[in-house]
């Protein structure tokens, strides 16, 4: 039963492996509307990006209302429920926030039958994931409101991967701050599916071979070639759905020039206001000793 099991995993890792990382191309137009926001101080947008390759992009802008332009800006992906939404949850952020959908789906809407058919598929959504976000940056840094010299990239819990892949190839990207997240994808895939997938001769084997299809954008791999940009951490060692292995394995890549804050407690979720309010504050107080906050006229 068994070795029956491993075959068809391979198999299925096989197939997956067809499915290649596609280039998005440039985005040629967008289009921006209001986002209803209760705070004063704040314009919201929503942005809708079309690229030259037909990817569209479901974004979301926040900006202080008064201050001095252009601002520093940061690309924001977050937890895959979250989506566009993170830049609007990150609070007080001192500059423009942007972030966007996931271009893919959920491949658990797809149904056992439907994600076999479509591993080619899924695995180049997912791996395509950080050139989403360079196409997303770059309009967000030819806009008049943002300084292209002063771009940050901030990943977290589920956006760690796929930010720290998309730095890791894109020089405009300043500084990199890598909340609630982890390295090993094998080793957090493994730990998700515990309830899911209770043997462990079975979930070891397939948690290992989705890593596998998934290595481009295993941290372990991209977060060292951060350096020598400014690297900020977050982690949280009770983290109960990131695995001290995975968290340390993330220290670990960053190596010892990142600035590392432990934090109690379990994992940052959308509703945590509190939580929410103080990572803004600590990502900000980080990037202020970058002088990333800056005045334009010091440029």
């Amino acid at each position: 039963m068994s070795t029956a099991l491993a075959i068809l995993a391979g198999a299925a890792a096989v197939w997956a492996s067809r499915g290649c990382a596609r280039d998005p191309g440039e985005p040629v137009r967008a289009s921006i509307t209001e986002w209803p926001e209760q705070d004063t101080g704040w314009i919201a947008h929503a942005v809708v990006i079309e690229t030259s390759e037909g990817l569209t992009l479901n974004c979301a802008m926040r900006r202080p209302s008064a201050g001095r332009y252009p601002l520093p800006a940061a690309l924001i992906s977050g937890g895959f429920r979250t989506g566009r939404r993170a830049a609007l949850l990150i609070g007080e952020f001192r500059g423009v926030a942007f972030s966007c959908d996931y271009p893919w789906r959920n491949p658990g809407e797809h149904g056992v039958a439907g994600v076999l058919s479509r591993l080619p598929r899924i695995r180049s959504e997912i791996v395509s994931t950080p050139l989403a976000h360079r196409a997303a940056a770059t309009w967000l840094l030819a806009q008049p409101f943002t300084d292209s010299s002063r771009l940050a990239g901030i990943g977290v819990s589920l956006g760690v991967p796929t930010v720290a892949a998309w730095a890791a190839g894109d020089p405009r990207v300043k500084a990199v701050a890598l909340l609630y997240g982890g390295a090993d994808l094998g080793v957090m895939l493994e730990h998700s599916q515990r309830r899911n997938v209770p043997p462990d001769f079975i979930r070891r084997p397939l948690a290992g071979l989705v890593a596998w299809g998934l290595k481009p954008l295993e941290p372990a791999r991209t977060v060292p070639r951060l350096p020598p940009r400014p690297l900020f951490l977050a982690v949280a060692p009770e983290d109960r759905r990131i695995p001290p292995a995975a968290t340390e394995a993330l220290v670990a890549a960053a190596g010892p020039s990142a600035r590392v804050m432990r934090l109690a407690g379990g994992h940052v979720t959308p509703n945590a206001d509190t939580l929410l309010a103080m990572l803004t504050d600590s990502t900000n107080a980080w990037l202020q000793t970058l002088d990333f906050f800056r005045a334009p006229s010091a440029k």
